[in-house]
């Protein structure tokens, strides 16, 4: 599989046909939601002293399931995604406007004002970027698009050691690290009716430790409030700095 540079995440469009072309309804099942549901949850509530009802933007927002509990408390909320198929999904999820959910490179989201957020969510997305400028590329938009205060809620997946190789391309990620992407990789995934079995590409993907996701955020401008390894991944709470005052837009 040939990937072309800097846009070898939009691979994910092909990951998501291939779910649903072997009859699966949502990729992501109920079991797997409640959880993810209730960390947000618990993030929110430490971050939310003010105001009560705070602007939520979610980055990777995939099928947008965290959309409907969040929609249903009241908050201003938009998922951005890369994939319009499962954006598609996403709006199948509410009856709500299009506008809840955005098709974009969250690496560059010029459509998004700078200071627009309260809140910013990530959920299993950082690890889908894997060389150094698109992470920081990536992270940059999550501080810019956040209001001074704002906080940042980071779920990513964890690994023992340090990820301490500066990666330039993704040529360069796959010699030091090699995968074989021409095999597909047995997935489980939750249907109504139980657990199915699909087949899906291989994608490439840079975890770190928990020391090395403290180091990329805070080297983006974010100071860190809380972080721990969970079985789950890499939970991370972290701040936007005040200012003074916010730059009109």
């Amino acid at each position: 599989m040939r990937f072309i540079q800097h846009r070898y995440y939009t691979t994910y469009e092909d990951r998501y046909r291939r779910v649903y072309a072997q009859g699966v309804e949502y990729w992501t099942g109920d079991q797997e939601i409640a959880a993810v549901i209730c960390l947000v949850n618990d993030f929110i509530d430490f971050a939310k002293s003010s105001p009560s009802f705070p602007s939520i933007i979610e980055f990777g927002c995939g099928e947008g399931f965290l959309a409907v509990p969040l929609l249903k408390k009241g908050y201003s909320y938009l998922g951005v995604d890369i994939s319009p198929s499962a954006l598609n999904k996403a709006r199948d999820r509410i009856s709500e406007s299009d506008s809840r959910f955005m098709l974009g490179d969250i690496t560059s989201l010029p459509e998004v004002r700078s200071y627009s957020f309260d809140i910013a969510l990530d959920n299993y997305c950082l690890h889908m970027f894997v060389t150094d400028e698109d992470r920081r590329k990536y992270l940059g938009e999550v501080h810019r698009t956040l209001k001074s205060g704002g906080y940042a809620w980071f779920h990513e997946i964890g690994q023992r050691d340090r990820f301490s190789d500066r990666i330039e391309s993704i040529d360069e990620f796959l010699v030091k690290h090699p995968m074989d992407l021409n095999t597909c990789e047995t997935r489980c995934v939750y249907t109504k009716t139980g657990k199915k079995t699909v087949q899906l590409p291989r994608l490439p993907a840079r975890f770190n430790n928990c020391e090395g996701y403290y180091d990329e955020i805070k080297a983006a401008g974010f100071e860190i409030e809380f972080i721990e390894s969970r079985k789950s991944g890499v939970v991370i709470y972290a701040r936007k700095p005040e200012r003074i005052s916010e730059p009109v837009a």
